[in-house]
């Protein structure tokens, strides 16, 4: 049935109303050419009008040209309409988005060692279940998968969490949204980044009136705020925190009550070292709100993140936690328990090193070889990205706009007063074979 609105106060006739409804439906396209209208029964009683009404309305198209009667069948969009006075506006044409080939900005991931077989395998045995399609599901998640993920981040980044502490949600920004939510309401709202920034997590701040500042994780000011968010294992930045320097935030945040928002969302892959321990592992829980993502280390379409609450908070969320739906399918949360507790992840993980490993090292060797000694590489141990400094006489702005001019897309860092331009290079979603000619072209972009 259409959703059709009448209004019976106006002076237009209703018959005029309808009319004038269809024929804008016909003409934008929502009712498309031999679509069936309503019966004149159905129209006549969905909408308390007479047969007279709805009959003048369909004789009145008929007569225009906008549709035809079919014996037997009913009413019908014509083939071919009349042109109308004036068309409605068009809507500006929406520019095609492709994957570019040459993209060093971290949004993707290389998804050529991922097995779809075992995924649909342990997805089949979940649609299998009827249980599984008749509601939905957990607000904090499902249970087998809380339990499964406390397991695992345990063994990969040493958690220390219940399934209870750990709440689902798809993506990072629902999940703050959440924390925001039950935040305690006493006491000033800032939170302090370490620069550049995390622009997607800022407006989730702003957007429920906190204060966002900047501070160095390695220079910490005597007095902090009251949530600092750090990605310690793999900064914007582009190089992991100290054992020192963790200790030292760790140890000041818990001595002053301020609670330590660690976004691990590349924590399991480094290369010159074993994983490093999470901040979470080392504060053993307390004060420490710790945020894992299966955007890298399996796919980014696969929308599952989580969340581990301190004790301190659990209650905060327990109070409130019908107030939140589940934003992540059921589906996928069981397909994914299912998909852990079979020991698939870990070893997906470990062919992802692998690979990862290599593309570090193809990515290093062909910046020296092309750059020489206009590059320098600061940072390559950890993540999914190498941090760099060019010696040229740009910004690295104005680097990363020559650099997309020639289809190479990468990522500027904050410039410093009288030091080199620094780039941050992702090779997680770059082919091996392209690296050396996106870096050629790259280099020929600042001649």
């Amino acid at each position: 049935m259409l959703n059709i609105a009448l209004d019976k106060n106006s002076h237009v006739p209703l018959y005029e109303q309808l009319i004038d409804y269809f024929k804008k439906e016909i003409l934008s396209g929502h009712l498309t050419r031999h679509s069936r209208l309503p019966s004149v029964r159905q129209l006549r009683r969905e909408l308390s009008l007479s047969n007279t009404t709805v009959n003048t309305v369909y004789d009145n198209l008929v007569a225009d040209g906008y549709i035809i009667s079919k014996p037997r069948v009913g009413y019908l969009v014509a083939d071919y309409l009349p042109t109308p006075a004036k068309l409605p506006p068009e809507l500006p044409p929406r520019a095609a988005s492709s994957k570019p080939r040459y993209d060093f900005s971290n949004n993707y991931v290389d998804s050529q060692t991922f097995n779809v077989a075992a995924w649909m395998r342990q997805q089949n045995k979940v649609i299998k279940d009827p249980v599984t399609l008749s509601g939905y599901g957990d607000v904090q998640g499902e249970q087998i998968l809380r339990e499964a993920i406390a397991t695992y981040s345990y063994q990969a980044r040493g958690i220390y969490a219940l399934p209870e502490q750990i709440v689902i949600g798809a993506g990072t920004q629902s999940l703050l949204t959440i924390l925001l939510g039950i935040w305690p309401s006493r006491g000033p709202k800032i939170v302090a980044l370490e620069e550049p920034g995390f622009p997607q997590a800022e407006e989730t701040f702003a957007s429920h009136n906190w204060q966002v500042d900047y501070f160095d994780a390695e220079n910490l000011p005597s007095h902090l705020p009251p949530l600092l968010l750090v990605s310690s294992s793999n900064p914007y930045k582009g190089r992991a925190l100290t054992q020192a320097a963790k200790l030292s935030l760790v140890q000041q945040a818990q001595a002053q009550g301020a609670y330590i928002l660690e976004d691990d969302y590349n924590g399991e892959f480094r290369y010159l070292s074993e994983t490093l321990t999470s901040l979470q592992g080392l504060a053993e829980g307390k004060n420490v709100i710790y945020l894992g993502s299966f955007s890298r280390s399996l796919l980014p379409s696969l929308r599952i993140s989580y969340m581990v609450l301190p004790a301190s908070l659990l209650e905060c969320y327990l109070a409130k936690a019908k107030l939140y739906n589940q934003t992540s399918s059921t589906i996928e949360q069981l397909t994914l328990a299912h998909y852990i507790l079979h020991g698939d992840l870990s070893r997906h993980v470990k062919k992802l090193r692998n690979l990862y490993n290599k593309k570090n090292k193809i990515l290093q060797k062909a910046l020296l070889q092309i750059f020489g000694s206009q590059v320098t590489i600061l940072d390559y141990a950890s993540g999914l990205h190498l941090r760099i400094a060019l010696s040229y006489p740009y910004t690295a702005q104005e680097i990363a706009q020559r650099a997309a001019g020639v289809g190479v897309i990468l990522r500027p860092l904050p410039d410093k007063k009288n030091k080199p331009a620094e780039i941050l290079l992702s090779y997680a979603g770059i082919d091996s074979e392209d690296i050396p000619q996106a870096l050629a072209k790259l280099k020929q972009a600042l001649r």
